[in-house]
């Protein structure tokens, strides 16, 4: 399940996201963001977070489909 999220980003951030979505690999901002995220937790904590950190060409169902 998905929950909706508001963040205030620096400009700079913006616009790295949208190069991201330039290249092609990324849905949409949020998939971006998702994908950010879950590398970040999984860097910081690998066993604990227990997240499974999609690649880039997954597709969300993929994802969560496993």
């Amino acid at each position: 399940m998905k929950s909706k999220l508001s963040v205030t980003l620096d400009e700079e951030v913006v616009a790295e996201i949208a190069k991201a979505l330039s290249s092609g690999k990324f849905r949409n901002k949020s998939h971006v963001v998702e994908f950010a995220v879950k590398k970040l937790l999984e860097e910081n904590s690998p066993q604990a977070s227990g997240i499974r950190l999609p690649t880039s060409q997954q597709t969300h169902t993929e994802v969560q489909n496993g």
